[in-house]
């Protein structure tokens, strides 16, 4: 941009555009533009979290892919049995430390719903 004019050229456009007070850049006001929502404020049920989260390994309904899995099916721990066993990870259960006590607490009252072996 060292040619002569170019500079005068340039702040030509933009006092253009300033002038026509940018409506070529603008929306239509009564356009109705679609913007993502900020946060989801669709509920996360246990059960959404479950299949999300552990289904891959302690299949759909509780019943394990292989035998070294934890079976879930008529489940009777406790709540802190459940939360110790995602914050540990024991065996070769991988550690959940980015659920939150309250979906960790989902997660088991969709567990509880599962029928015994």
């Amino acid at each position: 941009m060292n040619r002569p004019g170019s500079r005068a050229l340039l702040l030509g456009a933009l006092l253009l555009l300033a002038s026509a007070g940018c409506s070529v850049l603008d929306p239509d006001p009564r356009a109705e533009i679609d913007k993502p929502s900020s946060a989801d404020t669709t509920p996360v049920t246990g059960q959404k979290i479950y299949l999300n989260e552990c289904a891959s390994c302690h299949g759909a309904g509780g019943e394990p892919i292989d035998r070294s899995v934890a079976d879930l099916r008529g489940y009777q721990g406790t709540f802190e049995d459940l939360d110790a066993a995602m914050t540990l990870g024991p065996g070769g259960m991988p550690q959940f430390p980015g659920i939150a006590t309250a979906d960790r607490r989902k997660i088991f009252d969709h567990i509880k719903t599962f029928p015994p072996k």
